[in-house]
């Protein structure tokens, strides 16, 4: 008759439980918990949800770490998966006489809604962006001015990102030549946990021969190092912008992948040059475009993780020799493929018509998809709303919506 060592099975229960407790436990607190300050000798409240806005600082922290495991990839079994893009200039770009700007930001699939951008530097998911990526060597005689750009994920592990970088039209650069522009752009390196494993960095599009302002007929503050009113004139054909493509699996094997921006769609805000036929007076107009989340980009909101806005569409013609203005505006969407946008183009009745009388010379509205114009309409004295949809293959329609 066998014999049962029961002694040998309660030991194979008690570690199978013991297992199986260790595996279920592993998991954020969903209450508060207290951390510990050297600094002021004092112990702070803190949620898990917190330390998840801010990873790389919090979990340094042990009591963050006790109670936010999962929050802080530090589960049994966990794989460390650091990922790092950093938008960085040459190391010596003193000989380059030029400004220059670019930005970084980066979206999780099935986070969208919360990009990690400019203005958006702490993620639900675990990013952080830091940083202000320009390069100056305008501002002295001789050396450099310049800083970096970073987007940052805590945990990596099974997730998909698409990182976008754009070229930032600037004052700075409206009187600089393409060659000046073309030589200065900024380096993407992308790093899983501290490794360039492609042994390369990006950069946008050359555009060779293309100045990344046009079609300013009046020259304001002419010299190298001036602030310009014709930032607004950007070019349309100017590709500042593309994606790097990031998949990681859960034992951190990540795919890095260069994508074109396939589908640029550019809104412009532009008057006729003034002659001496023109109508004395100010006219201003305003464009409001808003995605399907209905998020606004303007003059009133210039920077969002889907569009930026450059300038000011004013008119002011003024009695015979005396100063006369005449700047546009310009909207900027790297990713319009497969997505529909509603726009206001408005009138704007301000303090400059009530100082120095209505001017009825509108502005012109030109669309632009991948540069090439595809719409244009004249500004009236009321609001004109528009919908512009453009399919995956940039192929953009314009229909004319009702006013409410």
């Amino acid at each position: 008759m066998p014999v049962f060592n029961y002694s040998s099975l309660c030991s194979l229960v008690v570690i199978f439980l013991s297992s199986a407790s260790t595996a279920f436990a592993c998991s954020d607190v969903t209450g508060t918990f207290q951390v510990f300050l050297e600094e002021t000798n004092t112990f702070k409240t803190k949620r898990c949800r917190q330390v998840r806005k801010n990873p790389w600082s919090q979990c340094a922290k042990p009591e963050a770490r006790q109670n936010c495991p999962v929050t802080c990839n530090s589960c049994p079994g966990d794989v460390t998966c650091r990922l790092k893009a950093d938008l960085k200039f040459p190391q010596d770009a003193s000989d380059v006489t030029a400004y220059h700007k670019d930005t970084v930001q980066v979206e999780r699939k099935g986070n969208k809604s919360d990009p990690c951008f400019s203005g958006n530097n702490m993620t639900g998911w675990g990013c952080t962006h830091v940083g202000d990526a320009y390069l100056d060597t305008l501002s002295q005689t001789s050396g450099q001015i310049k800083d970096r750009e970073s987007v940052r994920i805590f945990n990596g592990n099974s997730g998909e990102y698409r990182i976008t970088v754009s070229h930032v039209f600037t004052e700075e650069e409206v009187l600089l030549t393409n060659a000046q522009t073309a030589e200065s752009r900024a380096n993407l390196v992308v790093k899983v946990n501290g490794s360039n494993i492609l042994k390369r960095s990006f950069r946008h599009n050359k555009n060779k021969n293309k100045n990344s302002h046009t079609d300013y007929s009046i020259v304001y503050n002419e010299g190298a190092n001036a602030v310009n009113p014709n930032v607004g004139f950007v070019n349309p054909t100017y590709n500042g912008d593309y994606f790097v493509d990031v998949k990681c699996d859960d034992q951190c094997n990540c795919q890095i992948t260069k994508v074109d921006a396939t589908c640029r769609l550019r809104a412009r805000l532009t008057f006729p040059v003034i002659d001496e036929q023109s109508a004395y007076g100010y006219h201003a107009n305003v464009l409001r475009i808003f995605n399907q989340d209905n998020e606004e980009c303007s003059y009133e909101n210039t920077v969002t993780s889907w569009c930026r806005a450059y300038g000011d569409a004013v008119l002011y013609n003024a009695e015979p020799n005396y100063y006369d203005y005449n700047t546009a505006y310009t909207a900027n969407i790297p990713d319009a493929g497969g997505k529909t946008f509603d726009m206001n183009f408005e009138r704007f009745v301000g303090p400059g018509e009530a100082a120095y009388g209505y001017s009825p010379t509108s502005s012109d509205l030109t669309l632009y998809a991948n540069g090439n114009e595809f719409f244009t309409v004249t500004g009236e004295s009321g609001n004109i709303p528009l919908r512009v949809s453009c399919n995956n293959n940039c192929s953009c329609s314009v229909s004319r919506l009702l006013e409410v």
